[in-house]
């Protein structure tokens, strides 16, 4: 059972142990079950095993289905999850994301992992039951909360319904992931990048895929309006994506099919525009399982 994670903190732990076993607790921060100490948020620094400063994570929920295979429009019903499990642990945290009627602009994104994957008419099959969460967050607190309210509803044994099938989580983890130091990364979408445009006078909506004329003008206003309604500054304007081995395939988001791309790409920009990017997604919908993407790649 992954109910405790195990990582190396540095000048923390009073244990004579190199690793140390901590639990992660919502107001103190890290409560240490070596020596028995809790450590506030602002004094933690997390290492991996080589000394290197660990200055993001991701976390990866991990799930067993019933029947090993999923509906195509697999994002909102772990998006459902993520809500669900929220609502029950977290109801100050639900209410803050979603309680409200105007959408708030979330700061995470998400992907789902599937064991060689085939897709077959309206479903997707893969070679066992098991399927996993990943979720990054540009704000790590709510990470650290996401984390609780999911080890909350594992430890409660919660079962989730989905359609002709059934969800329980098998474990919580969170996994250390190195911060972008780079301005140019080698890139492969882990979740297909939704860019549109809504015309608020006609309630008409167009979507852009790296094909169209004004797709790179498109998104760079998206990643722009997002970073400031959410206060941060980057310098957007000389933001690139260059594809490598693009492609364009059509989703189902919420019943209506809509054109997006995937494959790999080179991006290039300021480095802290490029973590930003890394953690909360790129494009529209990055808070419901779109525009997540991987480093394959780097070039100082």
């Amino acid at each position: 059972m992954l109910l405790l994670f195990d990582i190396f903190m540095k000048f923390v732990c009073r244990s004579p142990n190199d690793f140390a076993r901590f639990e992660i607790d919502r107001y103190f921060g890290i409560v240490c079950y070596n020596c028995f100490s809790c450590f506030l948020w602002d004094d933690i620094v997390f290492y991996n095993q080589k000394g290197v400063e660990l200055k993001v994570m991701e976390l990866v929920v991990y799930f067993k289905l019933d029947h090993p295979y999923l509906e195509k429009a697999y994002q909102s019903t772990f998006y459902s999850f993520l809500k669900e499990v929220l609502e029950d642990e977290d109801n100050e945290k639900y209410m803050e994301l979603f309680g409200k009627k105007d959408a708030k602009i979330k700061k995470f994104c998400f992907y789902v992992r599937m064991m060689s994957p085939v897709f077959q008419d309206d479903l997707i099959q893969f070679e066992n039951s098991f399927v996993e969460m990943h979720i990054r967050d540009f704000d790590e607190i709510e990470l650290y909360q996401f984390y609780n309210a999911f080890l909350s509803a594992f430890k409660k044994k919660k079962m989730f319904p989905m359609n002709l099938n059934q969800a329980r989580i098998m474990g919580v983890k969170l996994k250390p992931l190195q911060k972008v130091e780079e301005s140019t990364l080698y890139i492969k979408f882990l979740s297909p990048m939704v860019v549109k445009e809504h015309f608020k006078e006609s309630n008409r909506i167009i979507y852009y895929t790296y094909q169209d004329e004004g797709f790179l003008e498109k998104l760079r206003s998206i990643i722009r309006n997002v970073s400031e309604s959410l206060e941060y500054s980057f310098d957007v304007e000389n933001l690139e994506l260059i594809p490598v081995n693009p492609k364009k395939t059509v989703v189902s988001i919420y019943g209506v099919q809509i054109p997006v791309s995937i494959g790999s790409y080179i991006l290039k920009g300021n480095k802290d525009l490029l973590n930003f990017l890394y953690l909360k997604g790129m494009g529209n919908l990055s808070g419901s399982g779109f525009g997540a993407f991987k480093i394959i790649g780097k070039e100082k």
